[in-house]
């Protein structure tokens, strides 16, 4: 529990900075002077893709090559019992990382879905009149 609560607060500051990044990058692209439309594209393609890339993969390379060394990584024992250990490869904290950034970002992708089905139900008053009206239509 104690390195799921952290991954998760990663994995949420992940999706708020490409968010933040892909502003910064369209207003830094807008300083630019380009001479044409194709230009400006591939200056926004390439600042949208070095800062999503950063963001998203640094956390995963620093777990798995680095912080063995600086900070050591956690460990738990057959009693549950978390330690620091300088010793393995924090294999286990990079699999509950990975894992944790899939689900959260399956959930926002649940959610960028299922909202546009939520606002159609309340519209159109309710779940049952949508399916009444999709059973009674006929197909031409």
């Amino acid at each position: 529990m104690s390195t799921i609560i952290p991954s998760v607060v990663t994995s949420v500051v992940i999706i708020v900075m490409n968010q933040v990044y892909a502003t910064i990058a369209y207003h830094l692209t807008n300083f630019e002077n380009h001479k044409s439309q194709t230009l400006y594209e591939k200056s926004l393609i390439l600042k949208t893709f070095t800062f999503s890339f950063l963001n998203n993969f640094l956390m995963l390379i620093y777990i798995a090559f680095i912080k063995r060394n600086i900070e050591g990584c956690l460990d738990s024992d057959d009693n549950g019992v978390i330690s620091m250990n300088s010793n393995n490869l924090c294999a286990n904290e990079l699999a509950i990382q990975i894992r944790t950034i899939l689900i959260v970002n399956f959930l926002k992708n649940l959610n960028e879905l299922g909202q546009p089905l939520i606002i159609m139900c309340l519209k159109r008053g309710g779940w049952q009149n949508i399916q009444n009206k999709s059973l009674h239509t006929t197909h031409d």
